[in-house]
């Protein structure tokens, strides 16, 4: 192998950005959660662990109720708290009917209505 052509050294290989994902509703934003979750991972996005905070946190959220509004207010805030550089992508229902609202909340950086989320999770793989 020549040196051109030699593996960079491990310490200058960017590191994975981390990520974090929280699904509040149905088994359709589970398995939407997880879809936007395995496309950012092939990318280069890890699963951030135990108290390391996140880069993206991912938010599929519910509105079957107005307690499904304030549930997904309520876990946007606490992510926002623990994870204060992280960028939050939040979809699913809540942010579909009232997008304006929800970027409002704290560290919100995007919106996706429920009929985007794949495409979000393209928009974000580069990154």
């Amino acid at each position: 192998m020549t040196p051109a052509s030699a593996p960079a050294a491990a310490s200058t290989l960017p590191r994975p950005l981390t990520l974090r994902t929280l699904t509040l509703g149905c088994k359709v934003n589970q398995y939407e959660t997880e879809h936007v979750r395995e496309a950012l991972c092939r990318w280069g996005w890890r699963d951030a662990t135990g108290d390391e905070p996140a880069e993206l946190c991912v938010v599929n959220t519910c509105t079957i109720t107005l307690e499904g509004d304030a549930k997904s207010r309520q876990a946007i805030r606490q992510l926002a708290k623990r994870n204060p550089a992280a960028q939050i992508l939040v979809m699913g229902c809540y942010a579909t009917r009232a997008p304006d609202e929800v970027a409002r909340l704290p560290g919100v950086s995007e919106t996706v209505a429920c009929c985007d989320a794949a495409s979000a999770s393209f928009r974000w793989c580069g990154r």
